[in-house]
Formats: structure tokens, sequence, C-alpha cells
């Protein structure tokens, strides 16, 4: 395997140190793969009244150069500012209505995907997939009702098109510590790690169908996803301790 890898490898070098590879053959290669972006925020200049179905002139991303870039699928961040919005619940739900309604709106463009042959229907078509990944868990539980009703809560947004769940954003839940609550000295937290109620969150998310996000998690609740979990895992928006180190990254 090594020997093939290394081969390879070559074979590059070869190819780009004798012009091989036009300049412009980098996009061929890349129009021609099923090219796939698993965390993006735009939703939140939505919600201020931007139109993302054209090119705008702020920001990167609108649905023009999402096609312009030969990228196939977005995964848009459900994500509520936690020391902003008092009610996550309620604006998690709305960034998901702002989401159809630009789907709704643009349906020779994009379209909501659910499911694996949905993605594939919809890149066969020459549109963008759209799917939604929450960052952060703090919308299933802002009502702090009951565990029951948290859990009630998990499937509501299952059922709503969610996909993956960052189990903690910077601030932790009641149930799982985030990287930054577990590395932070100054913060003094009662608990690392995932609670009982948190492995059976996890457990859920795995029978729904629900990927379990560990960006932003703290180590010792990455631990206890790995041990819990049932089912592969993502890393949406993180990268490698050892080429970066900053807590948000995997050691």
């Amino acid at each position: 395997m090594k020997r093939w890898i290394s081969g390879l490898l070559f074979f590059f070098s070869l190819g780009f140190s004798f012009g091989f590879f036009a300049a412009r053959d980098y996009r061929q290669l890349h129009f021609n793969a099923i090219v796939a972006d698993t965390h993006n925020d735009v939703l939140q200049r939505a919600m201020n009244g931007e139109d993302l179905s054209v090119r705008t002139a702020k920001e990167h991303s609108d649905l023009v150069r999402m096609k312009e870039g030969g990228l196939d699928i977005e995964i848009f961040s459900i994500w509520a500012p936690p020391d902003k919005i008092p009610h996550s619940y309620e604006y998690a739900n709305t960034l998901i209505d702002s989401l159809e309604s630009l789907v709704r709106r643009n349906p020779d463009k994009v379209g909501m995907a659910y499911n694996s042959e949905q993605i594939h229907t919809l890149v066969q078509n020459g549109k963008l997939a759209a799917l939604m990944g929450m960052e952060g868990a703090h919308p299933i539980e802002d009502s702090l009702v009951d565990e029951a009703e948290e859990l009630k809560e998990l499937e509501h947004f299952y059922q709503r098109g969610i996909r993956y769940i960052t189990l903690t954003w910077n601030n932790s839940v009641s149930w799982a510590s985030s990287a930054k609550d577990e590395t932070d000295t100054a913060k003094q937290i009662s608990f690392k790690g995932l609670t009982p109620f948190g492995e059976k969150i996890v457990r859920r998310m795995n029978e729904l169908g629900i990927m379990v996000d560990v960006s932003h998690i703290g180590e010792k609740t990455f631990s206890d996803v790995m041990r819990v979990t049932s089912q592969p895992v993502i890393a949406s928006h993180s990268s490698v301790y050892n080429i970066c180190p900053h807590r948000r990254n995997l050691k």
C-alpha cells in the first residue's frame, strides 16, 4: 500500500514538473469530482436580509459562486449565537425556514437532500444538494424542561432535516463539555466529557441517523463519544492538532 501511494505521488510530481497537467486541468478534475463543503455559516447573512441566490457584494458564498466553483454538496450550518439569542430553539427553526425558502425560490439551482439517494439525484441533475448540520446542541435544550423534552426536540430537528450535530460550540451544554471550557484554566466547570444523559443523546443520534460532529467538543467528550458511538463520526470544521495546535483540532 505504501509503495502504491509513493508511486502515485511520484507520478503527480513528474506530471507537474514536466507540464503533463495544464494550468486549467485542476478545474476539470474539480468538476469531475463530487465536491462537498461540510460547514458553511452563510445562513446568518440570509437572516440579515441578504439574497444568496445572486452574486453578493459581501463575503464569498452565494449560489452563483458555489456553481462556478464546482460545489455539489453544501451543508448549511444551523447555529444560534448562545450569547445573543435567548431562544435558540426558535432561532434554529427560523434558520431552517430561511434555507427552505431559498430552495423554494431557486428550484433550478438547488434542492434539499435528506439522504444519499437524493444527493446523487440532485448532483446528476446539475443542482446543489443542500443539507443541514447543527453547530452546538444548545437549541435542543433551550427549554431545559426535562430529558424527555430534549430527546423530543432532537427528533424534531431530525424531522426538519438536521443530519449532523456538533455536540457543543464554544459553550458547553448540560451534558457535554466543550474544548473551550475543558481548556480554559480561568473557568471552572462541574464536569468534563459526556454525562450519562449525554451518552443517551449520542445513542439516540446513532439510531435516528444524525452524525455526531466532534468539532468544538473537549478532549474528554471526544473520548467518551468514541467509547459510546456505534456509528462513524464527523469532524466538520476542525483539523489535526499536530499541524495546528488549536483546542478545536484533533490529537
